[in-house]
């Protein structure tokens, strides 16, 4: 297989808990936005003809699968407002809280509920939203990225941390600067702050 791969000009995974779960199809779309998510900033900037030439299908097909993709959480569209232009995707972490678990006589990849942190942190005029296990390293992973130091708004730990994620993201959709970061208004960011650190852990 290293040889195999070594002689390859790119490749396009198929992953096995997407395929389970949505059907080859859909993980074929997955893989072919992946493959673009390892260039340059993480992020998929490819037409959704250019998605379709490497799969041999339409546009309208690509599309429609990569709808279905975010609505699972496995991609997210950094720009769902956008109209008459290739969108931008990237890949999230869902598949991080997909746990490995027998059925029957087969091993299935099954992915339930994970209790993580959802968090905000403040960089400047920017707010990142976003999930983690480990609070403490992710910002300490993003103190190298950004220009400003970072503050830490707020966290809490649910057992759906994506869907919350996810619904943080649509209610301040408006307000998205690019990917996770956000601009938000003094008082928009005061209720972030206090919904974070009020809400009970757990619950959600």
């Amino acid at each position: 297989m290293r040889t195999i791969l070594g002689t390859c000009d790119g490749f396009t995974p198929i992953i096995d808990v997407v395929a389970d779960k949505m059907g080859l199809i859909p993980a074929a779309v997955y893989g072919v936005v992946w493959r673009y998510c390892q260039m340059r900033d993480g992020v998929c900037y490819a037409t959704l003809e250019t998605l379709a030439g490497h799969l041999g299908c339409d546009a309208a097909t690509i599309q429609r699968h990569i709808r279905k993709l975010c609505e699972q959480g496995y991609i997210r569209d950094m720009t769902p407002s956008l109209r008459n232009s290739a969108h931008e995707y990237e890949i999230t972490s869902r598949l991080n809280a997909t746990a490995f678990e027998p059925s029957g006589t087969r091993q299935r990849f099954k992915a339930k509920p994970t209790p993580s942190h959802v968090y905000a942190i403040e960089a400047g005029e920017y707010v990142k939203i976003g999930v983690t296990n480990n609070l403490r390293s992710r910002v300490k992973s993003l103190a190298a990225i950004p220009p400003f130091p970072l503050k830490t708004l707020g966290s809490m730990k649910v057992q759906r941390p994506f869907d919350v994620e996810q619904a943080l993201f649509e209610m301040f959709i408006q307000d998205r600067a690019r990917g996770e970061w956000f601009i938000l208004s003094k008082t928009k960011m005061a209720w972030l702050r206090g919904w974070l650190n009020e809400s009970p852990r757990g619950e959600i």
